[in-house]
């Protein structure tokens, strides 16, 4: 039966932020197993695949029967490379050894460790009742737009309009938590969010993101 619906699991070995981020343990699972759990349970995904240059990370995907088809390689496994080309390495792989290509992919980030599974299949069934070409989640940003300075060498300049604070407009940002897309329109434009992309919000715990140390002080108070 060919697949519908791939998730892609990107989780390079040498992160910036933190060394090995996706394998710190929290509250008794390793930071990438979160990310296998939801996409495991998800009632929608077919299949899951891994990319990494990560032997510790093979290992324990073999264990919830996650298959990695290939050991990154070098050149897309750098702070610089781009997710974008990461993915098409793994498309173009698919293409290779399955014979064609999934009509759509979802890409889960380990770093997203509070986004659900439910939270997935919500977004997937947006993506499928929209016949959308792309969907990400998106979350409100923490501080208002309306209240952003424009900072110069000694001073910063405030161009804050006059409005009261509940007249704001709400201004949101692309969580990195949940990427769905059309495969064939991705590969033809190279773009892993679409000028025009449907979206699904998450609430602001749902969309904390594991990047540097303060977050993950934080994801500790949370998760324990």
């Amino acid at each position: 039966m060919k697949i519908n619906l791939l998730a892609i699991i990107p989780a390079r070995k040498n992160s910036v932020g933190i060394k090995n981020k996706h394998l710190i343990t929290l509250n008794g699972k390793k930071v990438i197993e979160y990310t296998f759990i939801n996409a495991k349970n998800s009632k929608y995904i077919d299949e899951i695949l891994v990319s990494t240059d990560d032997l510790k990370i093979i290992k324990l995907s073999k264990k919830y029967n996650i298959k990695v088809p290939f050991i990154r390689p070098k050149n897309l496994s750098t702070s610089s490379s781009k997710m974008s080309d990461v993915v098409k390495h793994l498309l173009f792989w698919f293409k290779k050894y399955q014979g064609y290509l999934p009509k759509n992919f979802i890409l889960l980030q380990p770093t997203s460790l509070f986004r659900s599974n439910k939270d997935i299949d919500e977004a997937i069934m947006k993506f499928n009742r929209k016949r959308s070409k792309s969907l990400v989640s998106i979350s409100e940003t923490v501080n208002n737009c309306h209240e952003i300075i424009d900072l110069k060498k000694n001073y910063f300049v405030f161009k804050k309009t006059e409005l009261n604070r509940q007249n704001y407009k709400k201004y949101f940002f692309i969580n990195g938590s949940i990427y769905i897309r059309n495969t064939k329109n991705f590969l033809q434009t190279s773009r892993l969010v679409a000028i025009k992309s449907h979206y699904i919000i998450l609430n602001k715990l749902n969309s904390l993101e594991l990047d540097d140390s303060f977050d993950l002080s934080l994801i500790k108070k949370l998760k324990n």
